[in-house]
């Protein structure tokens, strides 16, 4: 039974320091009690900007001793595993392809990817040059991409190519794909170098990179608000348990006063935020994002607003509903202790702009009258990347940590 939460420690608007111009990050680890290896993205962030897009790596896999592959891949919180579309590879999948079918779901866009399992080890460098190798693991090589009904983000292909996609989440069992994407697949928690005991399994991350590894030391408290997970009694392996699972952190949600309680997502691999809330917290507050959708994506416009939004009314869920501009929204992730407290928090107001609000917000499962008292889905927010322009964010894999350190930019 989740603790009540305290709705009045949730603030308007936060981190004021979070609007600063930022620095150019450094080559370095800029985190307290630094360790582990510290990966600088790709695409960080320009000087005096925030992190606005999904962080990306240099992912290669290797095969007789030989990188076969080299791509860059968005680095995702929100889901477990590797994937990647098979002409990265060429013809040169033979020894890596293990022939075993697989597919994995992303909810937010509604995409299925699916093809066959790879097994290798795996290096992903980031743009400062230092590097980390997996053990060998299973990936997914993506031969066919299908979209859910309704889909927000998808074009269906049996061709499909430029996916490149690295899962480090956790507690996405059920959630994304089928029973194979387990913390098995984390390349994150499978580090050969970990297996020395310097570090713990899990990593920092942080706007301008991520640090592979947890320093100990960084799980005092001293530098950050840690909160101890509870295990996911259907996803516990006693053989291996670098591959347990983790149920998902509490969160409390306000909408211009009214609050909810339900689950959290910290998700790298979006820049909107995802919101499901009782229909008595949204009443009155919702506005269509139809046009938006047909807008951005051009195969849409044959499917006019008025059958997606009549599709929705039905049942069909996969609404394309937002909240009206200047909506207050406050979020207040739990630390699981009693009396109950916050191990971050912070606010913004719809379609204003503010470092740590996302690019869109939208509503998933929006529930019309008739169906509130119906209704099945629980309480959830997927924070979007926009999240680590207010926070750096710790996943220790081994006892089960989160951990939330106020990010100032340039010094992380």
């Amino acid at each position: 039974m989740r603790n009540a939460l305290t709705m009045a420690a949730l603030p308007a608007v936060l981190l004021s320091a979070i609007a600063a111009p930022a620095m150019a990050a450094p080559g370095g680890n800029p985190l307290p009690d630094p360790g582990g290896v510290f990966l600088s993205y790709v695409n960080q962030p320009t000087v005096g900007g925030v992190i606005e897009k999904s962080p990306e790596l240099a992912v290669k896999i290797w095969a007789g001793g030989a990188p076969v592959v080299g791509t860059h891949a968005v680095m995702d919180t929100g889901s477990v595993g590797i994937v990647i579309s098979r002409d990265a590879f060429g013809s040169n999948d033979a020894g890596i392809d293990t022939g075993e079918p697989g597919s994995i779901t992303y909810s937010s866009s509604g995409k299925t990817m699916s093809g066959t399992t790879g097994h290798a080890p795996i290096t992903v460098e980031g743009a400062n040059g230092r590097s980390v190798t997996t053990e060998a693991i299973d990936f997914l090589i993506v031969d066919k991409v299908s979209c859910a009904k309704n889909a927000r983000h998808c074009q269906a292909t049996s061709h499909p190519t430029g996916i490149a996609m690295m899962g480090i989440g956790f507690g996405r069992q059920d959630k994304n794909g089928d029973e194979t994407f387990t913390p098995a697949r984390n390349p994150f928690t499978h580090v050969a170098s970990q297996n020395d005991g310097t570090v713990r399994r899990g990593y920092v991350v942080t706007a301008e990179g991520v640090q592979v590894g947890v320093n100990p030391m960084q799980l005092t408290g001293r530098d950050f608000e840690l909160t101890t997970l509870q295990p996911d009694p259907a996803h516990q392996d006693q053989d291996h348990p670098e591959n347990d699972d983790w149920l998902p952190q509490d969160v409390a949600i306000m909408v211009n006063g009214q609050s909810t309680q339900g689950q959290v997502l910290i998700d790298t691999g979006v820049t909107d935020m995802y919101m499901t809330v009782p229909y008595a917290v949204s009443q009155g507050l919702t506005v269509s994002a139809c046009e938006d959708r047909t807008k951005e994506h051009p195969a849409y416009d044959t499917q006019s607003c008025a059958t997606i939004e009549a599709a929705a009314a039905k049942g069909d869920y996969t609404s394309w509903t937002t909240l009206q501009p200047d909506t207050d929204v406050r979020i207040g992730i739990s630390n699981g202790q009693v009396p109950v407290g916050l191990s971050a928090a912070y606010g913004f107001q719809v379609a204003v702009t503010a470092a740590v609000a996302p690019d869109r917000l939208l509503l998933v499962r929006n529930l019309t009258p008739s169906d509130a008292d119906t209704a099945i889905e629980p309480t959830f927010v997927n924070t979007s990347v926009r999240f680590l322009n207010g926070f750096n964010y710790l996943f220790d894999q081994q006892d089960g940590y989160t951990g939330f350190r106020l990010h100032v930019p340039g010094k992380s």
